[in-house]
């Protein structure tokens, strides 16, 4: 074997495997990512919460949509708007019911963020009474 095509397949092999190893630590470090916020979606501080809840819509986490979805029923507002905008960037159409319930929200912005969520994800809305 020529010297030329022993290191063609040397660069060939370091090419892939080089790649996968990006890969592995690229996964690595999203997944630590992901359970920061997770960790974060449990704060008493409304804003981690909501931070975290950005964070998560950033790494488009759709395997977090079950924590997500559980915010809808927050106590501030503003985590259940933000719960609902994630969802809707997550394509979350499995959350329909439970953003559905927040048109009954006491939160007229939340009533809002919903209606317009429910609109985004496909759903038919009869107008506000």
């Amino acid at each position: 074997m020529n010297l030329f095509l022993r290191i063609s397949i040397v660069l060939t092999i370091l090419t892939v495997f080089g790649a996968s190893i990006s890969g592995v630590l690229h996964q690595k470090a999203r997944q630590e990512k992901i359970n920061k916020a997770l960790i974060q979606l449990t704060s008493k501080d409304q804003d981690e919460r909501a931070n975290a809840i950005n964070a998560l819509t950033k790494l488009n986490a759709k395997e977090t949509i079950p924590e997500i979805t559980r915010l809808l029923q927050d106590n501030d507002s503003a985590v259940r708007r933000s719960a609902t905008w994630a969802l809707v960037r997550l394509d979350a159409k499995e959350a329909i019911p439970e953003i559905t319930k927040l048109l009954q929200d006491n939160d007229p912005k939340v009533r809002s963020a919903a209606r317009a969520a429910l609109k985004a994800l496909g759903v038919e809305v009869p107008a506000e009474k």
